[in-house]
């Protein structure tokens, strides 16, 4: 999967560059409360409160937003926990993804999804939504069963629709195994593929790893 992606490995404790997300999050928390809805931060952790998030408090409001920064570096050390994005996402009314990619970005706008991984920010919006790949399109049936395999099959239609099938129009076999994988779903799609796809490498059903 990582083959045609640059990576880097490094301290996971603070990095500069592992902190750009909750940065990115904080202000898009702090522009949304302020600008768009108009909410004061007690109003804001009022309703974290409401949500069951009551750990997000007007005082942890401040830090997400603020990134309670370092004094001789200004940088963020206060990072955003998952839980913390959902139920910011939640009480701020907004989709995950536009928590994450602000609508500032032109789609063409570089977007650092990590350190070593920066693409385009329509194609971030469009992985972190489930609806594209962060990579290039998958271009074998195997690369495509292991993606199918991960996804409830509705997604999977979406994305791998008689649109995305007709580029194996030259090649019948290809297509009719991919379209009978499509309709099968999740793990069974897999399975399919593999089994009738002809293609080479390990058979190993990623939604079952025991198998």
């Amino acid at each position: 999967m990582f083959g045609s992606l640059p990576l880097a490995f490094g301290n996971v404790t603070n990095d500069e560059g592992l902190i750009g997300i909750s940065e990115e999050v904080g202000k898009r928390v702090a522009y949304r409360r302020k600008h768009e809805l108009r909410l004061s931060v007690e109003e804001l952790a009022q309703r974290c409160t409401e949500i069951g998030a009551s750990s997000l408090t007007v005082n942890a409001i401040y830090v997400i937003e603020s990134g309670r920064r370092e004094k001789d570096t200004g940088r963020r050390r206060r990072l955003i926990t998952v839980d913390e994005f959902m139920a910011l996402a939640v009480a701020l009314e907004m989709h995950p993804v536009d928590l994450l990619v602000s609508a500032d970005r032109n789609d063409g706008d570089p977007y650092r999804v990590t350190p070593g991984v920066e693409v385009s920010a329509a194609r971030a919006r469009r992985w972190i939504a489930g609806r594209g790949h962060l990579r290039d399109e998958p271009s074998d049936l195997l690369d495509v069963a292991r993606l199918i395999a991960l996804m409830p099959k509705s997604r999977a239609d979406e994305i791998y629709g008689e649109d995305w099938l007709s580029q194996f129009d030259h090649d019948p076999r290809a297509y009719a195994v991919l379209a009978e994988a499509l309709r099968a779903g999740a793990a069974e799609a897999y399975r399919t593929i593999t089994e009738r796809g002809g293609e080479s490498g390990s058979t190993e059903d990623p939604a079952d790893p025991g198998r």
